[in-house]
């Protein structure tokens, strides 16, 4: 983004973050250092691991990627506290059985008890917040809507200060672009949405390469009549598609080595072979 401002000095461009990455460095910021945390994470593993090919494999938790800025990190947190409950079930556990044996692969989570559920119910608001600001975008209204969920954290917490940050920076940009009802996209699913469906697409191809076909997105959003599409195959040619495909696309490292394989004539010194009788033993 920097280069390509850098490069356009006359215009005035906003750069608008993905509001689910910066939510999940909130968390991390908040948990990661944590010893509670990395306790929970280090219990969480463990038991994976010893239930993985048993009766108790229904108990695994969600992927957890500690590393990918904690994205997804509500449905472990959710997975905790229902394991809460089902350990806390009055009574002692027949021996034997998959209570008895809950509580003894699970031992220790009990004592992060007050911290799951803080940890859950911040990550929980967290994906209210999220899930509001993807699916409706950023105006006014849901802007109002989104102070209302913040307040809600604690008013020291870390996510609660950073994503108040976030909403007050992106409803300036908002106004400024004067969209006035129109939402603003502050998250890239939708993107990556239709390049997932770019890539179902292509499916059957493995070797598809991205390339030239990047002028295929466009008609996979809104709607293009079949007038439409068919006047745009009588006006552009092939010889005009093609050399615009050369300005505009360049060579993938595939094409370059198919290119590169065709012009290269590899001769083979022929060598003459001798037979030699075979004796039987």
């Amino acid at each position: 983004m920097a280069l390509f401002c850098g490069r356009q000095p006359d215009r005035k461009i906003h750069t608008v973050d993905d509001l689910g990455h910066f939510a999940a460095n909130a968390l991390k910021a908040l948990f990661a250092p944590a010893r509670a945390f990395q306790q929970f994470l280090h219990l969480t593993i463990r038991a994976a691991a010893r239930i993985r090919q048993t009766s108790l494999a229904w108990l695994l938790p969600p992927k957890i990627r500690p590393k990918g800025r904690l994205q997804g990190i509500t449905k472990v947190a959710l997975w905790a506290l229902r394991l809460l409950k089902l350990m806390g079930r009055p009574g002692s556990a027949k021996t034997g059985s998959d209570s008895s044996k809950i509580r003894k692969v699970f031992a220790g989570f009990a004592r992060l008890r007050p911290f799951l559920r803080r940890f859950a119910h911040t990550c929980d608001l967290t994906e209210r917040f999220l899930k509001l600001l993807k699916t409706r975008g950023l105006n006014e209204t849901t802007y109002r809507a989104g102070q209302v969920i913040l307040t809600q954290f604690p008013v020291r917490s870390l996510v609660r200060k950073r994503l108040s940050r976030r909403l007050e920076k992106h409803i300036q940009i908002q106004r400024l672009l004067a969209l006035e009802a129109q939402p603003l996209l502050i998250s890239s699913d939708v993107i990556e949405s239709l390049f997932g469906l770019f890539k179902t697409m292509i499916q059957r191809h493995p070797q598809a390469e991205l390339n030239r076909l990047i002028y295929v997105l466009p008609l996979l959003c809104g709607k293009h009549p079949a007038t439409q599409i068919e006047l745009a195959l009588k006006a552009c040619s092939y010889t005009a598609l093609r050399d615009h495909l050369a300005k505009t696309v360049p060579q993938t490292l595939r094409q370059r080595r198919i290119q590169e394989y065709k012009t290269t004539r590899f001769r083979f010194q022929k060598v003459g072979l001798t037979t030699m009788p075979f004796r039987k033993s």
